[in-house]
């Protein structure tokens, strides 16, 4: 809704002036108003660009959208070494002092906290977390481990179509597209692609991690000092509409294999 171009280019036309009315409500909205804790990790392209700045107004951003919480950036794309990043509606600079610092990790480790602090706060109330790595966007800036580490697999050795072919191979025999599904032919305006690096590797291992961390996730202690009875369930039971069990296992191993980018909205309790 408001967002049938990109923001950038929005014009004046209903539906493709970048601004979501208020009377059409996000997820985000419609959960926190059924008792759930919401949170936004990562890429905010809804905020039209004339409202980005700390002026606001703040209506159009995460925070306004039915999101208690925001950790990323607003805008298409963003420096993974230097994004422009913001908790809530505040500009913050985690980067200055830390050349080490990279936003995959640190936005995935944000959001583990965030889980287990509402966990053990609030262990009974249920979540929706919506993870957006920017990682697999330009400009495309993985950690030189995983640098080393896609290159050492060799995706790219036969280029980037037979690569292309290989994925697309792989999600017919997972189930993921249609056995009748073809392949579309790469135009021959563009150049073939076989030598550029992939950050998307990076981005899925850090949003695998926030996954995984869920079904660690316990009740605190009662004032007896005994655990509480009731565990978490795991995040994979609130995908069931989604991909059974073993799909999902099937799934996360074919992403590992091929490189292949990720962003995840998952709701979990």
């Amino acid at each position: 809704m408001g967002n049938g171009a990109v923001g950038e280019i929005a014009t004046g036309f209903p539906g493709y002036d970048s601004i979501i009315p208020i009377e059409k409500g996000t997820i985000g909205t419609i959960l926190k108003a059924n008792g759930y804790a919401t949170s936004w990790f990562g890429k905010d392209h809804n905020t039209p660009s004339y409202q980005s700045s700390q002026a606001g107004p703040f209506n159009q951003w995460p925070n306004g959208m039915g999101f208690e919480y925001f950790y990323g950036f607003v805008g298409g794309d963003a420096g993974q070494w230097q994004p422009n990043l913001f908790r809530n509606t505040t500009a913050i600079y985690p980067f200055q002092g830390n050349p080490g610092w990279n936003l995959e990790t640190a936005m995935a480790d944000e959001a583990i906290q965030y889980m287990k602090q509402l966990k053990e706060i609030a262990p009974d109330k249920p979540f929706f977390v919506y993870y957006v790595p920017g990682a697999t966007h330009a400009p495309h800036h993985p950690t030189p481990e995983w640098i080393k580490k896609i290159s050492d697999m060799h995706l790219f050795d036969d280029g980037r179509n037979k690569l292309r072919e290989t994925i697309f191979a792989n999600q017919k025999r997972l189930g993921i597209m249609p056995e009748n599904a073809k392949l579309t032919p790469w135009p021959k305006e563009l150049p073939q692609w076989d030598s550029l690096g992939f950050a998307g590797e990076e981005a899925l291992h850090q949003a695998s991690r926030c996954l995984w961390s869920l079904p660690r996730l316990r009740r605190p202690r009662d004032r007896s000092g005994h655990p509480g009875r009731r565990r978490p369930r795991p995040t994979r039971q609130h995908l069931d509409h989604l991909h059974r069990r073993r799909q999902w296992r099937e799934l996360g191993r074919y992403a590992r294999r091929t490189s292949s980018p990720t962003s995840m909205a998952s709701p979990c309790r």
